[in-house]
């Protein structure tokens, strides 16, 4: 996402930042342009699918009806070991995301 001229580099910088931890019980945590967001992971043998639960802490269904209908399944595309393709359709911008593994602190792997 391009901002405005003299739009504040942090702002930005979080907007164009996607976080996402796959957790061992089957379940995700992602930061998405800043909105946290928890739920399901089913990992397929070249694709993962995530299917949002929480958004903010709230569950899906306690949200307003717009919030619900600009949730879809996100598909994750292996691509090799270290990388991954991002596709959210309803995302403000629907354009696949190319995520790189990142080790995490205390890890013993990246």
């Amino acid at each position: 996402m391009k901002g405005t001229p003299g739009a504040a580099p942090y702002i930005l910088f979080t907007l164009n930042t996607i976080k996402l931890d796959v957790l061992p019980n089957g379940r995700f945590n992602l930061q998405d342009m800043g909105v946290p967001k928890q739920g399901n992971i089913t990992i397929f043998e070249d694709k993962a699918l995530l299917v949002v639960t929480h958004i903010a802490g709230k569950e899906v269904e306690s949200q307003s009806t717009a919030t619900q209908e600009s949730i879809a399944k996100i598909e994750l595309k292996v691509v090799s070991q270290d990388k991954i393709i991002y596709i959210d359709p309803k995302a403000l911008d629907p354009t696949p995301v190319d995520l790189k593994r990142i080790a995490t602190e205390g890890a013993s792997r990246p």
